[in-house]
């Protein structure tokens, strides 16, 4: 048998890091894809989805 997170744990406890991807990019100039979020959180796609569609649901980030 295995486990894992539930995806609102995950979201949880990967909030801070996903922030301060966003801010460290923005400090930089670096234009955030989906692409981008998953090699530098090290996640897939899926997750990468789930994450910004969070985020977006609480208007965290927008579409541009």
């Amino acid at each position: 048998m295995s486990y894992e997170l539930t995806d609102l744990k995950r979201y949880e406890l990967e909030l801070s890091n996903v922030l301060a991807v966003f801010l460290d990019a923005a400090r930089r100039g670096i234009t955030v894809t989906d692409e981008y979020l998953e090699i530098t959180l090290g996640v897939d796609a899926a997750t990468v989805a789930k994450l910004v569609t969070k985020l977006k649901a609480e208007n965290i980030i927008v579409e541009v």
